[in-house]
């Protein structure tokens, strides 16, 4: 009877243990997902001002994207293929940037949320979901969830210019970074099934691992961004990834 009663309280344990894993505390790795709740999802089921102003623009018709196919700028594609059904593939981003430690409060996007596109695509066994926003350059995340694994990384790039090392044993300067998360955590609406059609919603929190930006003096900044993000997205079939 002892011998049972040692079973499963060691079953207990070991179950109190793996919930306890799962933790949003920003001091976590998090390698699973959690499938449940989001966390405030009604907040971001209400559009902000410029979520408003995206959703506006939205293309109604495959006919309406016919007719505007041959539109006379390269910019103005863009601008088409990303207001494409906002409101069921949108994201809102909350973002802290940090330089030698201190938070930088001079950075813009660390001052308010921004709302951007976002995509799930579907390769072989793996989901990517991508988000990003472009401001005299970009940033973006990519998050790719295989079976119950899910994985991370941040990348930010310019145009004009070579700042950035992803590691500090970079021989040279580039125009992009790509690193990859420290911490993270990941609750989503739904077990996403790898199917075309299905409607993921999750909440993501994020902090990545150091990259360095050059001053004008030389001097090399050592610096991290913190972040929590919102989406929702349709998932769809890819025939060619770049990361496969």
């Amino acid at each position: 009877m002892k011998h049972i009663e040692t079973i499963i309280l060691t079953i207990g344990l070991f179950g109190l243990l793996s919930c306890q894993g799962q933790q949003d505390d920003r001091k976590t790795f998090n390698s699973t997902y959690e499938v449940g709740g989001v966390p405030n999802i009604s907040d971001f089921q209400i559009y902000n001002e410029q979520e408003k102003e995206f959703d506006s623009f939205e293309i109604q018709s495959d006919n309406e994207m016919d007719s505007l196919f041959h539109a006379d700028t390269t910019q103005r594609m863009s601008e088409i293929f990303r207001k494409k059904d906002f409101r069921n593939n949108r994201s809102r981003i909350f973002m802290e940037f940090y330089t030698n430690g201190k938070l930088n409060e001079k950075e813009i996007l660390s001052k308010k949320s921004y709302s951007t596109r976002c995509e799930c695509n579907i390769y072989k066994d793996t989901l990517l979901i991508t988000m990003g926003i472009d401001f005299f350059g970009g940033i973006g995340f990519n998050l790719e969830i295989i079976k119950d694994n899910f994985d991370v990384n941040f990348s930010e790039y310019t145009d004009d210019v070579k700042p950035y090392k992803s590691n500090l044993n970079d021989t040279a300067f580039y125009n992009y970074f790509h690193v990859k998360s420290k911490y993270q955590f990941l609750v989503l609406n739904d077990k996403p099934s790898f199917q075309t059609g299905q409607q993921l919603t999750g909440y993501m929190t994020f902090s990545s691992n150091n990259f360095y930006v050059q001053k004008y003096d030389n001097q090399l900044d050592t610096n991290y961004v913190t972040s929590k993000l919102y989406f929702t997205c349709k998932t769809r079939q890819e025939t060619k990834w770049d990361g496969k």
